[in-house]
């Protein structure tokens, strides 16, 4: 899988960060006997959907790789082939570990905002509810949330 990941990360137009193997093999819990290997590769500066990206894979492991990659296949969320008897499954994901620390305070400060002016003065044990608000913010476009002083 490192050689597939690095063609893909040299030859795409597309920043790649890293690769983790997930899932079932990646946890090390898989008990089947036919099972795949489930691999993420982390993308900076790209959202969903992926279909160009995807289709840009496709076409690097067509090139570069026909000689090790058997048959692909593309999906909704990923691109599947085998190599040899192993199948693998890749499914392209934002790299959201890439934001800067000035962005992330910022995100921080707007979450706190938020629980202070629906909440009240926070204090230690409302901690919780900042976390949860930041991560509801992770799904939102800053720039449409309004929030008064």
């Amino acid at each position: 899988m490192q050689k597939v990941f690095l063609t893909l990360q040299e030859r795409s137009r597309y920043k790649l960060s890293r690769c983790r193997l997930v899932g079932g093999v990646g946890k090390k819990i898989s008990i089947s006997l036919k099972y795949d290997y489930d691999c993420v590769i982390y993308v900076n500066e790209v959202d969903p959907p992926f279909e160009k990206l995807l289709d840009e894979w496709d076409d690097i492991l067509k090139l570069y790789l026909n000689h090790l990659v058997d048959e692909t296949k593309i999906t909704q969320y990923s691109i599947q082939f085998k190599i040899g008897e192993l199948d693998f499954d890749i499914l392209p994901a934002p790299n959201y570990a890439g934001l800067t620390n000035d962005i992330m305070v910022q995100a921080i400060g707007l979450a706190r905002k938020f629980c202070v002016f629906f909440y009240g003065p926070l204090n230690l044990a409302s901690n919780a509810i900042v976390f949860e608000t930041f991560l509801l913010f992770d799904n939102a476009k800053i720039d449409e949330i309004q929030i008064s002083p």
